[in-house]
């Protein structure tokens, strides 16, 4: 595998990051953008895919309106669409984030873009070679990420404890095990450079106990804008699968208020939960990437919303059904992260105080 030590050109760096998905000559590539981008990375991409032979087009995302509000660029039955359905890969390097709206990943267009057997490769981190060198997927990453997806995935329950007072249970009897390596290898497989993470949409009615953010986890997204550390715990409580109590300070009505702004009931219900798999991620400080911040080796990871994302590759998508209750604005997910926290999977402990013990999942 080659990896981004040995060279110090930047297209070169991006060339064996795309390689590992198999972009080889005659791939047929959609090099990916909104209507704002980095042109110095996208530059740097297009060299990578000419250098790899790949048979590539540059796709700039149409700005889409709804009112005074940007809507999904990528609309069902366009012309984009069909072009990146007819691709055997779509490159997404987000190099410009928040400037506008982006393509939806949660919703009925992009299922069928993947279901049509496009890979789609994002890379949230395209435009900083220093997190591109840092995260760079190792084959041992790899390994115990796709390793947990198959444990993940033979699971009946999920259970998440803490010496802060977490007690949380969750069906994920017949669920997809999902697995993010950064590497997207398989027809209709969706991943993301720089992430290493293992996770599971359990059953939606399923989720019973509560889960307490402590002073130093994050809440990330679920306060607004992307958050720092938390300051102290907030206390989330879970029956049939909603959450219907929160207690703490300040941040908790702040949670409170904010998960009410949204109008959206699903955002009470557990997307995804997992736990990270990246032993190059870093937690917090200057330039924390979202990566680094859901990939934290041995952090929990559990985000609410939307989870409806099927793809056609074996331990892929989140294949969930908890439905947007509106198109507009854009439906998603939004979530925190744990640390120090048990998880296991039908009594059998797999991290235990934000470290991974399991022997072939470590």
């Amino acid at each position: 595998m080659t990896t981004p030590r040995q060279t110090n050109d930047f297209s070169q760096l991006i060339r064996a990051a795309l390689a590992l998905s198999k972009i080889g000559e005659g791939t047929r590539a959609a090099l990916l953008s909104t209507h704002v981008y980095d042109e110095r990375a996208m530059h740097a991409f297009g060299v990578a895919l000419d250098t790899l032979g790949a048979d590539w087009v540059r796709v700039i995302m149409p700005p889409r309106t709804q009112g005074a509000d940007f809507a999904n660029p990528v609309q069902d039955r366009s012309f984009v669409a069909d072009i990146l359905k007819s691709a055997d890969i779509v490159v997404r390097p987000t190099t410009k984030k928040g400037a506008v709206a982006d393509i939806g990943m949660y919703t009925p267009v992009f299922a069928e873009i993947l279901m049509s057997g496009t890979r789609w490769w994002d890379c949230s981190i395209g435009g900083s070679e220093t997190l591109l060198r840092r995260l760079f997927p190792t084959p041992a990453m790899i390994d115990r990420t796709r390793a947990g997806a198959v444990r993940m995935q033979e699971a009946k329950t999920l259970r998440i404890t803490s010496a802060a007072g977490t007690d949380l249970t969750l069906n994920v009897a017949e669920r997809i095990g999902h697995c993010q390596v950064g590497i997207v290898d398989e027809p209709g497989r969706w991943d993301n450079f720089g992430f290493g993470l293992v996770a599971t949409a359990p059953v939606e009615n399923s989720a019973h106990g509560q889960v307490v953010w402590d002073a130093g986890d994050s809440l990330g997204e679920l306060l607004g804008a992307y958050s720092a550390l938390l300051p102290e715990p907030v206390i989330t409580h879970f029956e049939n699968g909603k959450i219907v109590r929160i207690e703490g300070g300040w941040v908790a009505r702040r949670f409170e208020e904010y998960l009410a702004s949204l109008q959206r009931p699903e955002f009470y219900r557990i997307a995804h939960i997992g736990w990270g798999t990246h032993d190059k991620a870093v937690w917090g400080g200057p330039g924390w990437n979202t990566a680094e911040w859901e990939s934290y080796y041995g952090c929990i990871m559990l985000h609410l919303g939307m989870n409806i994302f099927p793809t056609l590759a074996p331990y892929n998508g989140l294949h969930g059904q908890n439905h947007p209750s509106k198109p507009w604005p854009m439906p998603s997910h939004a979530g925190g992260c744990l640390l120090r926290h048990d998880l296991y999977l039908d009594d059998e402990i797999i991290v235990q105080a934000g470290k991974i013990i399991a022997d072939e999942l470590k």
